[in-house]
C-alpha cells in the first residue's frame, strides 16, 4: 500500500521542515524505510517522525504543526501544496515554497485561533506581520494582503529578476527523490532538494545564533510554521 496524496504531502512537508531547520531528513527517511519491513508506509513514517520529534522537541513542534495544517487543508490547497513540495524537492527552487507561504501561514494562524492560542484580534495582527515579512523578502501575496499593506503605507521592495531555476541533479546516493523505491510498486517519499543546501547555509547565518550539543541550531528568530504551545506528536 502506498501513501495517499495527503499522507505524501504531510511527509514531504515534514521532511522539508526538518531540512529547513538544518537537521537531517535523510536519517528520518531511512528510519521509515527500515520500519516498512514491519509496518505499512503511513505508520512507518509516523513512527519515524515521532521519534525525531522526541529527539528534537523544538523542531518536533514545528513538524507537528505542519502536519496538522496539511490535515486541515481543503482539497484545492492540498493540490497546491503537493505541487509546490514536488517542485522544491526536484529543483531546489525556493519560489515554489514562497508561492504557498501566505496560505500556509494563514492556516497556521487560524489553527492557533481554533486551539485558543490566539485571539481573533491577535490573529489579524499576526497575518499582517506575516504578510509584511513575506513582502519584504519578495514572496508573492494575495491582492487582499497587498491592499492591506498599502493602506498601512508599506513600502514594497522593487521587483527583482527571478532567480535562475536550478536543474535537477543527477541521481546520487546522497540525494533522495520520491521516485526511489524500497520494494516493487511502493514509492518511498523523501526530500533533500538539489541546490537547497546553499540556501540553508546562507540562512543559518541570520536565522540561527548557536549550535546545540548535537549540531542542531538554536533559533534566533521565529521560523515559519509552529506555535510553541502545540504538541509535537505527528500524525500522518
Amino acid at each position: 500500500m502506498s501513501l495517499t496524496m495527503k499522507q505524501r504531502v504531510k511527509v514531504n512537508a515534514a521532511l522539508a521542515t526538518i531540512h529547513a531547520h538544518g537537521l537531517d531528513p535523510f536519517a528520518v527517511h531511512q528510519r521509515a524505510v527500515a520500519l516498512r519491513q514491519i509496518h505499512e508506509p503511513r505508520r512507518a513514517f509516523e513512527i519515524a517522525l515521532n521519534e525525531f520529534a522526541a529527539q528534537h522537541p523544538d523542531v518536533g513542534v514545528v513538524v507537528g504543526n505542519i502536519t496538522r495544517i496539511v490535515e486541515a487543508a481543503p482539497a484545492n490547497d492540498l493540490v497546491r501544496y503537493d505541487h509546490a513540495l514536488n517542485v522544491y524537492r526536484d529543483t531546489g527552487d525556493d519560489a515554489a515554497i514562497d508561492a504557498i507561504a501566505e496560505s500556509v501561514l494563514a492556516a497556521e494562524i487560524d489553527l492557533a485561533v481554533q486551539a485558543g492560542e490566539l485571539s481573533a484580534a491577535d490573529a489579524q495582527a499576526a497575518k499582517m506581520d506575516a504578510a509584511r515579512e513575506l513582502a519584504e523578502r519578495g514572496a508573492p501575496l494575495s491582492e487582499g494582503a497587498k491592499a492591506a499593506l498599502s493602506r498601512e503605507g508599506f513600502d514594497f521592495p522593487e521587483a527583482q529578476a527571478p532567480a535562475q531555476q536550478a536543474q535537477p541533479a543527477a541521481m546520487r546516493p546522497e540525494n533522495l527523490y520520491a521516485s526511489q523505491t524500497s520494494s516493487p510498486g511502493v514509492p518511498v517519499t523523501g526530500i533533500i532538494a538539489p541546490g537547497a543546501q546553499a540556501r540553508i547555509d546562507r540562512d543559518r547565518a541570520s536565522d540561527y545564533s548557536a549550535q546545540g550539543p548535537h549540531g542542531s541550531a538554536a533559533q534566533s528568530q521565529p521560523q515559519a510554521f509552529g506555535f510553541a504551545s502545540a504538541a509535537p506528536a505527528t500524525g500522518i
